[in-house]
Formats: structure tokens, sequence, C-alpha cells
């Protein structure tokens, strides 16, 4: 045999056994977890083997929100051919900290399908799969198609490009995930969390997790930062909307008194 006969050889059968792996990855997504050596809390394993199409985490920090989904987003990627993923953020660093999370999975899972492109912000398999991080602004985003839309740090994101992101899921009727931290009383992140009952929906504080994050680590953070920001960062409180008088909660305990109340408008600032 020759070297060039016997490398096709070994390709083959390195396929031949990569395909057999998903083949069974296909039964379980917390089977996929462990064998890429993670064992998930049971707010994960819920999360993973949800079948529900839209899915919002909002989450404090170190609880292992990156982890669950970027754990998803490989599994779908290797189990699902032709899946178009794409990872948004505010900021393309945040998009590509939850991609290069994917794309280790991927590698852990000792790369099944192969790579037809492996780049920075793109990874191709070769399956038909792509996986792809980007900054959330129109002229990088449009004209994208994405079977599965995930939004890191989503409530952090401008309410107008959100609605331009999910309108790139219309044809191919995409699945959505939306994980942050909690952020204002205010844009599509808090009004779905505060409103939207058509979500698969996880909230985990980090003093939930002392695993993770340790109550004496905890502690440390409450002291250093202001306590309103501590919760939202921590604890999944959201803050009052800025540049008003009174807030959110102040108005609601208002308006309750009795339906001749009226609400006061000050200002035109959106945040």
């Amino acid at each position: 045999m020759t070297s060039a006969s016997l490398v096709k050889e070994m390709d083959r059968i390195r396929s031949l056994r990569l395909f057999q792996s998903t083949e069974k990855l296909d039964e379980d997504p917390v089977e996929f977890a462990t064998s890429v050596g993670i064992t998930p809390d049971p707010w994960q394993a819920d999360m993973l083997t949800s079948d529900h199409p839209r899915k919002i985490l909002c989450c404090g920090r170190q609880v292992g929100k990156t982890t669950a989904v970027g754990l998803l987003v490989a599994y779908r990627a290797i189990t699902v051919a032709s899946s178009e993923i794409l990872i948004v953020a505010p900021a393309e660093r945040q998009a590509k900290r939850l991609f290069r999370v994917a794309k280790h999975f991927w590698r852990k899972a000792n790369e099944p399908h192969g790579a037809v492109s492996d780049a920075l912000t793109r990874l191709e398999l070769g399956n038909g799969s792509t996986i792809e991080a980007l900054p959330a602004v129109e002229n990088t985003t449009r004209g994208a198609s994405p079977t599965l839309l995930v939004i890191e740090e989503a409530a952090f994101l401008p309410t107008p490009v959100y609605h331009q992101l999910t309108g790139s899921t219309v044809r191919t009727e995409g699945e959505e995930i939306m994980l942050s931290t909690a952020g204002f009383k205010s844009g599509f992140f808090y009004e779905t969390w505060a409103s939207d009952e058509d979500w698969h929906r996880v909230q985990i504080r980090s003093d939930e997790m002392p695993e993770h994050i340790s109550p004496e680590q905890l502690e440390r953070r409450r002291q250093r930062m202001p306590k309103e920001f501590f919760e939202a960062d921590y604890l999944c409180k959201f803050l009052e909307t800025t540049g008003g008088l009174f807030g959110d909660d102040d108005i609601s305990r208002a308006l309750a008194l009795g339906e001749d109340v009226e609400a006061i408008e000050i200002g035109d600032d959106e945040w």
C-alpha cells in the first residue's frame, strides 16, 4: 500500500469512527456534555434537553451559562447537518468568547465531521454546519439566515438591532437563545423576561451556585461594587431605568392605588 493510499484509508477509518460517535450523541445532549468532560448542573441539563425553540437565560456571573450554551451550540452543529448557527453580541469580543467555548467542545469531541474551514470567528464542518460569531451591527449580520440565533449579553443590545436580527430567522423558522446578566428595566430582553411567557426561562443567581463562585468571593465583590450593580450582575435583579424621578416599582405601586392615577412621562430619552 502506497503512502497516499494509506493516508486515504486512515481518513476513511477516522470518518467512520466519528460518524458512529455522532450517531450515539444524537440520543442525548447531556451525554455529549459528559463525553467532553462536563457534568451538567441540573439547570444546565434541563436547558440542554429542552426542545423549546426559544430560550432565555437571565443568570448571575460565574454560574455556567456560557458553558451551557456553548455545549448546546457545539452539539447542534455536530448532530444536525447544515445547521447555520449565528452568535452575536454587542461587542465582537463577547461573541468570540462564546464561539471559542463552542469550538473547544467540538475539539474535545475529537472534531466530528472535520473542518472545511476553521477561522477565528467562523467554523464550517464537513456535515455542512457552520458556527459564526459577529458583532450585532446591521452591516455584518444583514443577509444571514440562521437556524439558531444566539444573542450573548442580550440585555445590553439596543432594541432596534434585536428586531433586525430576529428578522433573519423568519425564512428558516430558526430557534433563538438569549443569555445575559440582568440589565435595566427597559429594552427587549427585560420586556421578554417580564411579560412574554412563550419562552423556556432560566434564572440562576450566583449565590445559588457556591460550587462555581464561593460565598467569600461573592462577598468580596459585593463590598467593592455599588449595591444595585452587584444585584444586577450576581442576583438577577434588573436595574431601574435612568433619567426618571421615580423608580419603576414606585410607579407600579402608585398605579395600583386606582385607575384614575396617570403616569407622567418625563423626557424622551430611551436607554
